[in-house]
């Protein structure tokens, strides 16, 4: 540190009047008057130094530890956007509109025979996205056969773009029988009166599935923590394993935030996502520095189906098991009707139809009875860590 000099400070005729003569050892004479002003004159400047240089050294530590406390406190706005952006329709309690009176969490058949409502035609969707047609082929034979045990039309409905279409079609009683990605079936049990009653899985009853990280193959990017500085692709703000759960697991587990340590693209959906990764594009330019979060049910389903391969792609990330996409019918549906529906879907023999084939290479063979109560503790876990983030709007 450069020290700078002062006109008062003292000059070599100054004595201290304690300091002895290094001639012959005599006490040293009492100081002159021109002395005593010198040395008056430097304890008035060693002061006003002092009173001047305090404050500012006072203050240059006040402030910096305001900018401190203030970048500390800043909030991740991009963090807070998709905070809000994925919990802006998420419900969490049940609308008044249903009752729950057996504490299942799921809204109970109307009381009022006049609420009660049975369709002369079902209708049915899968989880809409990219692929309706392809859908509406595979399901086809599965719709034949509720319709020769119900004995009445049941018909696929191709006019529903989005999640949220899904479930306001459901809620307003054109849609009957419907399949919801995991993440979006608590907000549609709650607004709009879904009833989850079986999901696929295979001989033995297992049915869960795990979101993955996955890379191009050759990228540098080994494990999450390599993810700063890079791109991550998700597939929608709704999607559990395509959104919710990795946003939550990278700033948990590896303290990454989103728009700060690393950047982010919406893909549309899973099967989008893939591609990425599969083509090696990012944005429209050619890269393997990035990762995609996706289910890996349907990973396995897209291997199996030839639209990627094991070697264009690698993992560097599984969480825990989460249950799969649920399949469930409108809450206020007809007893008679809705208990001969669920004779139908578990009569439903998979074997030899497309719906077999699809979920053939996840080892799916038939659906399963599902308890939403214990089976989406998780995902209503997962999503109250969402909402109670963003009442923090603060950062990690």
């Amino acid at each position: 540190m450069t020290t700078l000099s002062s006109p008062d400070t003292p000059g070599p005729d100054s004595t201290n009047p304690t300091t002895t003569s290094s001639d012959a050892g005599t006490p040293a004479p009492s100081p002159t008057p021109s002395a005593k002003s010198s040395a008056a004159s430097e304890e008035f400047s060693l002061m006003r130094v002092l009173l001047t240089a305090t404050p500012i050294a006072v203050l240059v530590l006040v402030v910096g530890f305001l900018v401190q406390k203030r970048v500390s406190e800043v909030p991740n706005l991009e963090f807070n956007k998709l905070l809000t952006n994925t919990t802006s329709d998420l419900v969490v309690t049940m609308d008044s509109a249903y009752k729950d009176a057996d504490g299942d969490l799921v809204a109970d058949p109307p009381t009022d025979p006049a609420a009660l409502i049975k369709p002369e035609t079902i209708i049915f969707s899968d989880v809409p996205g990219d692929r309706d047609e392809e859908n509406r082929v595979v399901w086809q034979p599965f719709l034949d056969h509720l319709s020769q045990q119900l004995g009445l039309k049941v018909e696929y409905a191709t006019d529903l773009k989005t999640v949220a279409d899904q479930i306001r079609a459901l809620r307003d009683g054109r849609l009957h029988l419907t399949i919801i990605n995991t993440g979006a079936v608590q907000t549609a049990v709650n607004s709009a009166g879904f009833v989850p009653r079986y999901v696929p899985a295979n001989d033995e009853g297992k049915f869960t599935y795990e979101m993955e990280l996955i890379v191009p193959k050759g990228s540098l990017i080994k494990t999450p923590r390599d993810l700063k500085g890079k791109f991550v692709i998700f597939t929608d703000t709704k999607s559990n394993s395509g959104f919710k759960t990795p946003l939550i697991l990278l700033r948990r587990d590896f303290n990454l935030e989103p728009g700060i340590d690393y950047d982010y693209k919406l893909s549309g959906s899973h099967f989008n996502s893939i591609n990425m990764v599969k083509n090696r594009k990012f944005a429209g330019t050619e890269t393997t520095e990035f990762a995609a979060a996706v289910a890996n049910d349907l990973l396995t389903r897209l291997v199996a189906e030839g639209n990627i391969s094991p070697g264009d792609y690698v993992s560097i990330f599984k969480s825990e098991a989460f249950p799969p996409a649920c399949l469930g019918r409108a809450y206020n549906l007809d007893p008679e009707l809705a208990a001969k529906l669920d004779q139908a879907i578990e009569s439903f023999d998979w074997t030899g139809t497309t719906v077999a084939k699809r979920y053939a290479a996840e080892g799916k063979t038939r659906f399963v009875p599902i308890d939403y109560k214990q089976s989406w503790a998780l995902i209503r876990d997962v999503d109250a860590a969402l909402l109670s983030l963003r009442g923090q709007q603060t950062p990690k």
